[in-house]
């Protein structure tokens, strides 16, 4: 009985890391089977039933009082036949027996109640927000996601806003850089409301393009990185444009998006900037336009200055 015991709280064990459901699933069926057991024999078996029986029928007493003096006596009888250290090893045997059940008792009632809010806890603790609707609410823009796949449990997108992590367990379309408003639980932060309220892709409007930048053969991808800063330059034939100028760990820089156009006597290029972002897609505040002056230029190579520093980028296509 020991072993199948032992076996058993192993399964229950190992069952977490591979199915938080089979987990539940032995925690459930456990606590009820053992408090339906439990009710049954000792409440209802041995407890109602029994005392209705001594008070009713005085033969069920007598019945009872000789069959506990029987058992008793066969007992001590038993022992007397063993040697003394037989004597003992029953003895104990016995004792390791009810400790066993104790601890299986308080493993059913105790353990398996503790180890479930110790895994899942937040969701218990999710409970009542759930029951009642009451979620908390936050708005801001998707930084990153992530698809997790439903190994040991469903399948959910991991939404990053503002630097927290969000679950967003139905499906939803949306895109980095979109802000959003999101109703969430607020333990496991699994979102139960996902409202898109400003789309980073919005409609603009394509300014003409500048007679300048046709069969420019400054048009291209023009990139230059060292160990603080990273530099990108994309000159469209069709007249758009990005610059983006990242500084330190990445974690400071901003992205400007519009139109160019080329100085061919002042040889400077000149960005209208029609809008920007941040590293984390948020919208920010920007100039009107971008100068950046042509120092050389090759085939391959483009040495530029801007705001009094000087860069010397590399073509990428």
């Amino acid at each position: 009985m020991l072993y199948i015991v032992l076996a058993f709280i192993a399964l229950w064990i190992l069952s977490a890391f591979f199915s938080y459901y089979l987990f539940y699933l032995i925690v459930v069926s456990v606590c009820s089977i053992g408090i339906l057991t439990i009710f049954f024999w000792k409440i209802v078996w041995d407890g109602l039933y029994t005392q209705y029986r001594l008070r009713t029928d005085p033969d069920f007493q007598k019945n009872m009082e000789k069959r506990n003096e029987r058992k008793r006596r066969e007992k001590e009888k038993k022992l007397r036949k063993l040697s003394p250290f037989q004597q003992w090893k029953t003895k104990v045997s016995e004792k390791l027996g009810s400790f066993f059940s104790l601890v299986l008792l308080l493993g059913i009632f105790l353990g398996i109640p503790a180890g479930a809010l110790a895994i899942g806890g937040s969701f218990l603790l999710d409970f009542p927000s759930y029951l009642f609707g009451k979620t908390n609410t936050i708005t801001g823009y998707v930084t990153d996601y992530e698809n997790v796949s439903g190994n040991k449990s469903l399948s959910y997108v991991l939404v990053e806003i503002e630097n927290t992590d969000y679950v967003l367990t139905k499906p939803a379309e949306f895109y980095l850089g979109d802000k959003v408003t999101i109703d969430y639980l607020p333990h496991t932060k699994i979102i139960r409301d996902f409202e898109i309220v400003e789309d980073r892709i919005t409609e603009t409007t394509i300014a003409p393009v500048d007679p300048s930048v046709i069969d420019n053969p400054l048009a291209g991808s023009w990139e230059f990185s060292d160990e603080n800063v990273y530099i990108s330059l994309l000159l469209s034939e069709s007249g758009s444009a990005n610059w983006s100028k990242i500084t330190g760990d990445d974690s400071e820089g901003t992205f400007y998006y519009g139109n160019w156009k080329y100085d061919e006597t002042n040889k400077s290029i000149t960005i209208n900037v029609t809008s920007a972002e941040d590293h984390s897609w948020q919208p920010v505040e920007y100039p009107e336009e971008i100068d950046i002056q042509v120092a050389t230029f090759t085939e391959d190579t483009l040495e530029v200055e801007i705001d009094g520093e000087k860069f010397s980028l590399t073509r990428m296509w």
